[in-house]
């Protein structure tokens, strides 16, 4: 059987299509807080305790954690921390439930390290906004760096007390 260029033509269009359909399945984005800009930070996330104006209450939080470790069956709700998936002191949404979700503890406080360190780099000029948003969906690869750079997470925490 001899194929001519509308063959290969259709395997190229049908492999474009199974890219867009995975995209489109497998690929979540987190909701953004839009008060949160590049030309905002310094008003905003970059002002020291900004989190602690914009966190939402426990009251909106324990029972939704409740809620979603009842849905995955994740036994002790202690053994997990409720995170922002894009941390609020990167411009991530503090009450969106799309943009919380659970981790389990010590991964959870490895996120936090990576969470620190991108919200340093933004506030010290040496990413921008965007860039640390995007790096948070590959965490654990900037965890690994910055943990053999530093020394371990707790030389990457004592760098930023900033909590998610």
């Amino acid at each position: 059987m001899r194929l001519d260029i509308r063959h290969y033509l259709i395997a190229f269009v049908m492999g474009l299509l199974g890219i867009a359909v995975y995209w489109a399945i497998f690929h979540v984005t987190y909701p953004l807080n839009q008060n949160v800009t590049q030309t905002s930070v310094n008003t905003t996330i970059c002002v020291k305790n900004w989190t602690g104006t914009v966190r939402p209450p426990t009251s909106f939080t324990t029972p939704l954690k409740a809620k979603l470790c009842a849905a995955q069956k994740c036994g002790n709700m202690a053994n997990y921390e409720l995170d922002h998936f894009v941390a609020i002191e990167i411009g991530g949404a503090p009450a969106d439930p799309n943009n919380l979700v659970l981790q389990a503890y010590p991964e959870a406080h490895n996120k936090d390290a990576v969470e620190n360190y991108l919200h340093k780099q933004i506030c010290n000029k040496s990413i921008t906004l965007k860039d640390a948003q995007a790096k948070i969906y590959n965490w654990k690869v900037i965890y690994q760096q910055i943990s053999s750079k530093f020394g371990g997470v707790q030389s990457v925490d004592a760098s930023n007390n900033e909590d998610d």
